[in-house]
């Protein structure tokens, strides 16, 4: 799979940010796979990064109700602090 010249093998992750609690404080190499995963998986042997998932801004609320929904499909909100401008280095 190719976007113009560029194949997935030449992005570098250099930061990762959620706010589902399955992907926070996990390497990103790890947290893509992880659910909610509703994406066709085209390349599944991705080297691990060293790169760890922060907490992200909740920046459009988190509905209570999704919280009734099957875990595979549906957020489960992480109990951290969320990130801000002085916390992304």
């Amino acid at each position: 799979m190719e976007i113009g010249s560029y194949k997935p093998g030449d992005i570098e992750v250099v930061a990762a940010f959620d706010t589902d609690k399955r992907k926070v404080g996990v390497d990103v190499h790890e947290a893509i796979f992880a659910a909610p995963n509703c994406m066709t998986i085209f390349c599944s042997d991705i080297p691990k990064s060293d790169v760890t998932v922060r907490m992200g801004q909740i920046l459009d609320e988190f509905s209570d109700h999704m919280t009734h929904y099957d875990q595979r499909r549906t957020f489960s909100l992480a109990d951290e602090t969320e990130s801000t401008e002085e916390h992304i280095d």
